[in-house]
């Protein structure tokens, strides 16, 4: 597959995975649908600015585009040696499980939520939830709300205003976010 190919199935990948059609990716990123739809299919190549543009649109870095998924030498993460911390301001608790360079995966349990506490700031991009127990609500840029209960999972591409919260009651879920987090 050319590097031209790859771009495009990256970028419809991640309009895709944001539910975006060409028109509403045009209108966001001010590049044409037509652009676009050549892009994906690996007819054209873009501008610097176009490619800048589009990724603005779709709440990524250029650079995200060109990030092949490649699999990776198997790893055996011990649990005695997972990172673990509590973010302050939410109390949310988290604790990595690993992933390597192209993903992070992490075990995320919300406290029983009290008026006062905060939601917690979900980190950006592609993102995978498991929910073990629970029920929780993310929300994408204010604009969208997801809320699923113990047993669902989401697929969604997050912005870099997202963030997460117990819906009723203590929660917990398994979140894997890509590109990799600098933990």
């Amino acid at each position: 597959m050319t590097w031209d190919r790859t771009l495009g199935a990256q970028i419809r990948r991640l309009r895709l995975l944001q539910d975006l059609t060409l028109k509403q990716v045009e209108q966001k990123a001010k590049v044409s649908a037509t652009h676009i739809s050549e892009l994906e299919r690996g007819a054209t190549s873009p501008t610097v600015g176009a490619l800048a543009a589009i990724a603005g649109a779709l709440g990524a870095r250029p650079s995200d585009f060109f990030t092949p998924v490649r699999p990776r030498a198997p790893a055996v993460q011990r649990a005695g040696r997972c990172r673990a911390w509590r973010d302050e301001r939410s109390g949310v608790l988290i604790r990595s499980l690993g992933g390597g360079n192209t993903a992070t995966i992490l075990d995320i349990r919300f406290p029983h939520p009290r008026d006062e506490d905060p939601a917690w700031d979900a980190p950006p991009g592609e993102t995978f939830v498991h929910v073990v127990d629970g029920k929780l609500r993310i929300t994408d840029s204010a604009t969208r709300v997801f809320e699923v209960a113990s047993g669902d999972s989401l697929h969604v591409y997050l912005s870099d205003s997202s963030f997460a919260e117990s819906a009723n009651g203590a929660a917990r879920g398994i979140w894997t976010v890509r590109p990799a987090l600098n933990l």
